[in-house]
């Protein structure tokens, strides 16, 4: 079930992605939403699930795109890496911290 969830969230982000949000900038950045979606549960959840779900994430990334397999994968797995060690110091309880890191 969890499996599903977090799936359907993840093909729902990269279908914003690249649809309404691929236009919209802000002082020059584009928001990346799988990489929001990678953070957030890597705080909530601790680095091993972090590094896994970010390697996830990546790899559909790599794959759709189609060229240089495995960056993305590599970068979203160290990026849940870190967020997830760093919310292991922190008080985990306090719903403003993701908020605010993402």
């Amino acid at each position: 079930m969890a499996l599903l969830l977090y799936g359907g969230l993840v093909l729902a982000s990269l279908v914003l992605q690249s649809t309404l949000l691929a236009s919209i900038t802000l002082g020059g950045v584009k928001a990346d939403l799988p990489l929001v979606l990678v953070t957030i549960f890597a705080m909530y959840n601790g680095p091993a699930f972090g590094s896994k779900f970010g390697f996830g994430v990546g790899l559909v990334l790599d794959l759709l795109v189609g060229h240089m397999i495995g960056l993305q994968a590599f970068s979203k797995m160290v990026i849940g890496l870190v967020a997830g060690l760093g919310m292991e110091k922190l008080f985990r309880q306090n719903w403003l911290l993701p908020v605010t890191a993402v």
